[in-house]
Order: structure tokens, then C-alpha cells, then sequence
């Protein structure tokens, strides 16, 4: 048999059975005619022992004597062809095949082949489609990497110039220095947010990518990163109002800051995007007592007063690139913050969820067990010992 064609480089791969002889090339009794024609006319072509004879003598020009003499012509065996198509049927190839000397292909010989071509080709269109997706996935993974440097390295500088002027304008005492504390405050938030956006993007390649985030846990303060993000947020806005409540001074475990921190701002951009005609959002933190032998938990919720998400959209609020009906044509998004938020939360073990009804507003709950450091040596223990 024989597997040839142009979409393979012009290269064939043979394979022979006990007819021939250890070592022997059995392609050379396959005939180049039959498999041009069934490249050029995608159906399956079988001849007999004498039409495949002929036409090798043809080919091969074996019946002339060369330098060394006449060479053997080739033996009597009967051929049978079939495309290899693919599924927008376009050619993968051909198998060709070189029957016994005793005896022709029949029909059902033939229509066995065409099985058989089937087969294969569904298995090498699936391993080219597999090839282009990995070189797809390469692709985004190297253009992400390159926005996220690209992107990131300036924004550092940004950050860094701010910090900077902040400390020269805190030395006027002017009424025009605390205004222009105020818009280096709002040109802060945005580059704080800039780079949050950059960082979701790349955990979005990677989680779309079937990878889970390597978390970066670190003793970590909830009430002091929301009170942190919330006033970064309020610097972008005057017709919102952010309340920060506490039921707790402080609420510490062993979380990924950065990623949490991603989680509530994307609550409090939803918050205070859906609210299109400004007013409260207000942000609560508290600690429920846990079940006996089990850990509390660090519960914040964001309530707005926007939109609202109609009930038949709260089921998929959660789902990648899913929007709410309310939302089409309206106000712009892209159905990825949510689903990202969801995933970081239950990376740390938590959940996340939303109550809404249309019009009167959303209140977003994010519930994370207190896990401590003695927690996560007690379990890296435990699976050292399993």
C-alpha cells in the first residue's frame, strides 16, 4: 500500500506486506497514472492484473534495455486506488494498493478501500486540525506575553512618574496642588486599571488554554484591599457614590492579592458601568462563623442600584463571553470578567454569587474560607504522607 500526494510534500509512505521479499520496495509495482487520476478526480480507480501491467510498462519504460540490459518487467498485480478527501473536500492524498498475483480487486474489495480511506481521512484531518490549533494557542501565548511586556513596562514607568509628582505636589500646600493631586490621583486609577486589564487578559489565555493560575498566596487584609480599591475606583467617578463597610476591622488569610484584587474591581467597574445614572454602590465586609471544625469565612458584597440583570440572564452571569440581554447595544463589554472573577474565587476555594431583579439594581457575594499558613502546611502534609 501506498499513502502519497502533494498535501504531504510530495514524500510516500509504503507499506508492504508478505508478497514482497525482506527489504524489497513493493511501491515500485504501483502505477503514477492511477494516482494522478484519483488526485484529479477525487473517486477510486481499480485495475486488473493486465490494464495495471500495460500501464506500468508505459510508465517505467521497463520494456527498453538500458546500460545493464533489459530490466524485468514488473509482475501482474491488480491496483486499486482512493482519495484520501478532506471535509471541505479537498485532497489529503491517496492509499493505492497492489493486489495478490493470482488474483484481481473486485468491487467489494474496492468498496472496503473506500471504508477504509474514510477512516483516514477523519484521523489525518483531525491531526492537522489538532497541529493548527497548537500553533494557533502557540501564537496567542507568544502574542500576549509580548502586549503584557510591551504594555506593562510602560505603565511601570507611568506608575512611577506618579509617585513621583505625588511627592513634589504634596510639598505645595496650594489649592492648585490639591487639584492636581486629584488628577493624579484619576491618571493613577486608570493605570491601575490598565494593568489589571493587561494581567486578565493573559489569565484568560492561559485558562482558556485548560491551565489552572498558579496562585501566589500572601497574608493578606480584605478590608484593607477593598477600602484600596474602592478609593482608586471613586477617582474615576463623581456621579457614584462608593461606601466602604467594615463589620470587621480586619479580615486576614492567605490569598493571591493581586487576583483578588483583579475580582473586586471588575464588581466594582460592573457596579458602577451598570449604573448608568450614578448613584450608591455600596461594599460590605464580614466574617461568618464556621460550622464546628470548620474554617470562618471572609464574605464581601458589592450592591448597586443600576440595570439590573433580567432573571432569565442570572443562570449564565457567570459563563464566558455570556452578556445579559439588557445589556446589547447599550453598554460595551466582553463577557470575560465575570467568568475570570468565578474562576480566581474558586481557585481559593471560595464561591461566588449575584441576586438581581431588573431595574432595581445587583448585589454580587464573594465568599472565601480564612485559610491561614498553618492551614496550607497542615495540608501539604497531609499530601506529603498520602
Amino acid at each position: 500500500a501506498l499513502l502519497s500526494g502533494a498535501p504531504w510534500g510530495g514524500a510516500r509512505a509504503a507499506a508492504h506486506s508478505g508478497n514482497f521479499a525482506p527489504g524489497q520496495d513493493g511501491s515500485r509495482y504501483l502505477c503514477p497514472e492511477i494516482e494522478a487520476t484519483v488526485l484529479e478526480t477525487n473517486k477510486p480507480l481499480r485495475y486488473t492484473r493486465e490494464e495495471a501491467r500495460v500501464r506500468l510498462l508505459a510508465a517505467t519504460d521497463s520494456a527498453k534495455p538500458s546500460a545493464g540490459g533489459a530490466q524485468e518487467p514488473p509482475p501482474a498485480l491488480s491496483l486499486l486506488a482512493a482519495p484520501l478527501v478532506g471535509h471541505e473536500g479537498h485532497s489529503l492524498g491517496t492509499i493505492q494498493i497492489a493486489g495478490r498475483p493470482e488474483s484481481d480487486f473486485t468491487e467489494r474489495d474496492e468498496a472496503i478501500l473506500v471504508q477504509l480511506v474514510q477512516l483516514a481521512s477523519v484521523a489525518l484531518e483531525n491531526a492537522r486540525l489538532y497541529q493548527q490549533a497548537q500553533d494557533a494557542v502557540r501564537a496567542r501565548e507568544a502574542l500576549l506575553s509580548i502586549v503584557s511586556h510591551d504594555l506593562g513596562n510602560p505603565l511601570g514607568v507611568v506608575k512611577g512618574s506618579i509617585k513621583l509628582l505625588h511627592r513634589r505636589v504634596a510639598r505645595l500646600h496650594t489649592t492648585e496642588g490639591e487639584q492636581f493631586m486629584m488628577g493624579l490621583g484619576r491618571v493613577e486609577a486608570a493605570a491601575t486599571r490598565m494593568t489589571s486589564l493587561i494581567n486578565e487578559l493573559t489569565d484568560f489565555a492561559r485558562m482558556q488554554a485548560g491551565q489552572e493560575l498558579n496562585l501566589e498566596r500572601k497574608t493578606t487584609d480584605l478590608v484593607s484591599l477593598a477600602r484600596q480599591v474602592a478609593a482608586g475606583h471613586q477617582q474615576t467617578t463623581e456621579r457614584h457614590q462608593i461606601h466602604v463597610r467594615a463589620e470587621v476591622p480586619s479580615l486576614v488569610g492567605l490569598w493571591d492579592p493581586s487576583r483578588l484584587e483583579r475580582v473586586f474591581d471588575n464588581l466594582l467597574s460592573n457596579a458602577i458601568k451598570y449604573s448608568v445614572l450614578g448613584g450608591g454602590i455600596t461594599v460590605t465586609l464580614s466574617r461568618e462563623p464556621g460550622a464546628t471544625g470548620n474554617r470562618d469565612t471572609a464574605v464581601l458584597t458589592v450592591n448597586d442600584q443600576g440595570i439590573g440583570i433580567p432573571a432569565s440572564d442570572l443562570p449564565h452571569v457567570f459563563e464566558w463571553f455570556h452578556r445579559a440581554e439588557n445589556t446589547n447595544g447599550r453598554i460595551s463589554g466582553t463577557g470575560i470578567g465575570l467568568a475570570s472573577a468565578r474562576q480566581v474565587v474558586e481557585q481559593h476555594g471560595g464561591t461566588i454569587a449575584v441576586e438581581s431583579v431588573e431595574t432595581a439594581g445587583s448585589t454580587f457575594t464573594v465568599r472565601l474560607p480564612m485559610t491561614t499558613f498553618e492551614d496550607m502546611v497542615a495540608a501539604e502534609e497531609t499530601i506529603s504522607v498520602d
